[in-house]
């Protein structure tokens, strides 16, 4: 009787450490990338030119200044 439980343990154990061998292998690290640089931020006002302007923007052919003929507030 103890032959016939013998064999299929020793068969599990086999059959065990067979797949536990996948387990234990240890993945390939991966290659350090490449370095960051970093400067330092500074706080500057730097005029916005947008050019050519946006669409749906207009633009006046001349312009003119307009001045009262009389001075003062109307009230």
């Amino acid at each position: 009787m103890k032959k016939i439980i013998f064999i299929p343990a020793i068969l599990f154990a086999v059959t065990a450490l067979f797949f536990s061998d996948g387990c234990a292998r240890k993945k390939a690290i991966a290659p350090a990338g490449p370095p960051v640089l970093v400067a330092k931020s500074i706080a500057t006002n730097l005029p916005v030119q947008i050019d050519p302007p946006p669409v749906g923007h207009v633009t006046p052919v001349q312009t003119v200044t307009i001045h009262s003929q009389i001075g003062g507030i109307i009230s």
